[in-house]
């Protein structure tokens, strides 16, 4: 996470525990195993857990450039029941939802968000941020307009990834991982039909 600009220190990082259009609450920071922060040049700054789902970064004097954390998909999914609530590690594929992988800067939530997504070299890789068929491969880019779209938005990547394009009144992105055989064909149409009954 890099900041626009260097940020007078102390931060608070927050990993949100609410999870959009549900009643449910889900403790994602369990799941993030290291904070680091680094100054304008490039030093490292202090580091402490706070309360709840917080971090408080860097101390009174000193300037936040970026901060960086790893969450633990492969745990997450192990410890979280819920199939809508967490992340996914497969061979061959990752799928990301963004209010269980980012963390927001107090009181920058509602800023606008570059999001610059890096996989190995030959994944496709798909952002419901900026749907594209064929899905980029290897890195692609998206903008949110604030952490709350951002943390709406899904990641999914991985040679185990179908995509597909149907035109419609709108256009119509299917994103699909499967374990076992499956027709992208025909998911896309009966999506496409569902929707454009809801349209009309």
């Amino acid at each position: 996470m890099t900041l626009p600009d260097a940020q007078a220190a102390p931060l608070t990082l927050v990993m949100p525990r609410a999870i959009p259009m549900g009643y449910g609450e889900q403790q994602f920071d369990r799941y993030v195993d290291s904070v680091i922060a680094f100054s304008n040049s490039g030093e490292p700054l202090a580091v402490q857990r706070a309360d709840g789902p917080r971090w408080t970064i860097g101390k009174a004097g000193e300037a936040v450039r970026r901060i960086e954390y790893e969450v633990n998909l492969a745990r997450m999914e192990r410890e979280t029941l819920g199939a809508s609530d967490s992340s996914r590690v497969r061979p061959a594929y990752v799928g990301m939802l963004g209010y269980s992988v980012f963390a927001f800067v107090d009181g920058f939530e509602d800023r606008p968000i570059r999001l610059q997504i890096n996989g190995p070299v030959d994944w496709p890789i798909f952002s419901t941020l900026a749907p594209q068929f064929p899905a980029a491969t290897g890195s692609t880019a998206a903008q949110a307009a604030s952490f709350y779209v951002l943390a709406d938005a899904q990641i999914a990547m991985g040679p185990k990834l179908q995509v597909q394009r149907l035109a419609g009144t709108v256009p119509l992105f299917v994103a699909l991982y499967a374990e076992g055989e499956v027709d992208i064909d025909l998911h896309g149409k009966v999506a496409l039909e569902a929707m454009e009954k809801v349209i009309a």
